[in-house]
């Protein structure tokens, strides 16, 4: 009777201290007008990026109108910075995002037409770099490093490419 009652009481801790912990709660995503945040990347407790398209919703499909807004976070979601990429012109959207940190990133990008590429930043969003991967749609890309990365592509068919 005793084990029962241990028991019992044990999976009642269980219960009451599972749903006690998670605990959502709503922050702002930094972007200026309502968009569909596509991808996120989350560094560590405090650095978060996330990559967005603004789009236009008809019957029950979304197409984009732009593609190239970013935001990020560096003290856990609390406040958002807003970051405009420069990408070519609106034919190309961010597919990916992945960072290293507050301040160094980079960014797959792709059109519809299959064409793709990555871009990188050092100093938190303000610039961007392209590096001319010249890909095919490109899904995504990581980095290890500074230096050691990989960013892979669809063109009929998958296509790695590394550093």
């Amino acid at each position: 009777m005793k084990k029962d009652f241990y028991a019992l009481s044990f999976l009642m801790l269980m219960a009451i201290y599972g749903h006690a912990q998670v605990i959502w709660e709503e922050h702002p995503s930094g972007y200026s007008e309502p968009v569909i945040i596509f991808d996120v990347d989350v560094v560590d407790a405090t650095t978060i990026w996330t990559t967005s398209f603004k789009g236009n919703f008809s019957g029950n499909a979304w197409s984009m109108v732009t593609s190239n807004l970013m935001s990020k976070s560096t003290d856990g979601g609390q406040t958002w910075q807003e970051i405009v990429v420069p990408v070519p012109n609106s034919d190309w959207g961010i597919s990916n995002v992945h960072a290293l940190d507050g301040m160094t990133a980079w960014i797959s990008l792709f059109t519809f037409g299959g064409q793709g590429d990555v871009y990188k930043t050092s100093d938190g969003g303000a610039t961007w770099t392209n590096l001319d991967a010249n890909t095919a749609f490109t899904n995504f890309v990581h980095f290890w490093d500074d230096k050691k990365g990989i960013a892979m592509g669809v063109d009929g068919y998958l296509e790695l490419y590394t550093t």
